[in-house]
């Protein structure tokens, strides 16, 4: 997937999120890797929930998250 294919979405938050997550685990980032997974759990729980208030709804869609 390449960075153009990743929209300013609560879908699009959540692929940044896999892949910063699996890149904290290849690089073996484990406090990294593991605070990554519980954001992402977090947003699962969001979407699954089904509310439209979720962080990921609210992100500015210019938001850089470094």
């Amino acid at each position: 997937m390449g960075d153009d294919e990743v929209l300013a979405t609560s879908n699009g938050f959540i692929q940044c999120l896999r892949m910063l997550a699996e890149e904290a685990s290849i690089l073996r980032l484990d406090q990294t890797s593991a605070a990554l997974q519980r954001a992402l759990d977090t947003c699962h729980l969001e979407v699954s929930a089904g509310r439209s208030d979720s962080f990921a709804d609210r992100v500015p869609a210019g938001l850089a998250i470094h």
